[in-house]
């Protein structure tokens, strides 16, 4: 009597419509993985667009690009969200010693447990660089065009007589805009937008997805002139021209620095954003609005 049993060439064949079958469906996975993180993401972005409102409610006015706490003003808009987002015990911890009155920025010393405080919200899934630990932020707040870099040339010094900056919703010197500050109303104003991370190194790399070109000196009239009455030029079609965006890179001899998102509650370039130039069509270009900030 004969045993039943498999030949060689049908296991082949059932292994071989296995692997089509995998091969096909691996893709339908990953792409429902990928939705799943685009509608988180933007869940994200909603949850800090209704603590902006909230904190409007609360104040009759959304949070500056950068606030003071204590003696130190680069605390950023995204801080001082916290409370309107469900981590009133960050802001909490941010307002008492010794953290209060200290450089938000997590490499400035030993005291730095909420400023290197992983925050969910803040971060993109699809982001492979938000998964380092650190107070790293994937959504940045608009600061309007305004192109000086410097907190000292800030619009709320009652002796200064040319204002850089009141079209942004957040500004980078402490103004607290209200509702009717957006002449063109928040339907049709940039208030946030997510942003690469950066890698965190001095390596030479000239990537645009995550660093920021910090060399770019004659896009902006007298940069180091950080007096109060300075209203700076501005020329974005420079900044444009220090990049080759369809290799996603700066042109060389341009200096990059790869730090974008690294802080989240620093309200310098680390958690903001320019609109200097056009919007651009794609995510990564969102950061040639950063270089003559």
């Amino acid at each position: 009597m004969k045993k039943k049993a498999f030949t060689l060439v049908e296991l082949l064949v059932v292994i071989a419509i296995i692997g089509v079958l995998i091969a096909l469906l691996l893709p339908a996975v990953q792409a429902a993985r990928e939705a799943a993180r685009c509608s988180q993401c933007t869940n994200h972005l909603k949850q800090i667009g209704l603590a902006m409102h909230n904190y409007h409610l609360a104040t009759d006015s959304f949070p500056a690009g950068q606030s003071m706490i204590g003696t130190v003003r680069y605390y950023s808009t995204l801080l001082m969200l916290t409370p309107f987002y469900e981590y009133q015990n960050i802001f909490d911890q941010a307002n008492t010693s010794p953290y209060f009155s200290q450089d938000p920025n997590p490499g400035s010393g030993t005291n730095i447990s909420p400023w290197n405080t992983i925050i969910p919200t803040l971060l993109c899934p699809s982001d492979p660089n938000t998964r380092i630990s650190g107070g790293r932020n994937s959504y940045a707040v608009c600061v309007g065009d305004w192109a000086d870099r410097s907190i000292a040339n800030r619009p709320d010094n009652p002796n200064a007589t040319n204002f850089p900056n009141q079209r942004g919703i957040f500004v980078l010197g402490q103004q607290w805009n209200n509702v009717s500050s957006v002449p063109d109303g928040l339907s049709n104003t940039v208030a946030f937008a997510e942003r690469c991370v950066g890698e965190n190194n001095t390596s030479s790399s000239l990537n645009i997805k995550g660093g920021v070109a910090t060399s770019v000196t004659d896009a902006v009239s007298g940069i180091n002139n950080d007096a109060k009455t300075t209203l700076e030029a501005v020329f974005p079609n420079i900044c444009k021209a220090k990049a080759v965006t369809d290799k996603k890179e700066y042109i060389s001899g341009v200096v990059v620095q790869p730090y974008l998102g690294l802080r989240w509650a620093d309200g310098r370039l680390q958690s903001a954003f320019s609109t200097l130039l056009p919007p651009p069509p794609t995510v990564q270009a969102v950061t040639l609005l950063v270089v003559a900030v």
